[in-house]
């Protein structure tokens, strides 16, 4: 997906009942702003490592069920 701005490489989603709860450029703010949200969440260095592979994450909070999807977007510049 080609981002408008050349200077942001990556963005990253959450996605809570089908709505955008959360976008950041960096992966250390999408991550400290995610666990506010739910403090269930993985940490910076998973999310690091899983998406170098991926680019969707799929989050169910154990205690109350509530349900997120995670997504790492590129820029194709």
């Amino acid at each position: 997906m080609h981002i408008g701005n050349s200077n942001i490489s990556n963005l990253y989603i959450a996605i809570n009942k089908n709505k955008i709860i959360l976008i950041k450029s960096a992966l250390i703010d999408f991550v400290e702003e995610i666990v506010k949200i739910d403090p269930t969440v993985k940490n910076r260095n998973y999310f690091s490592k899983y998406f170098e592979k991926n680019k969707i994450y799929y989050h169910q909070n154990p205690v109350t069920g509530e349900q997120y999807v995670f997504q790492k977007i590129e820029n194709t510049k």
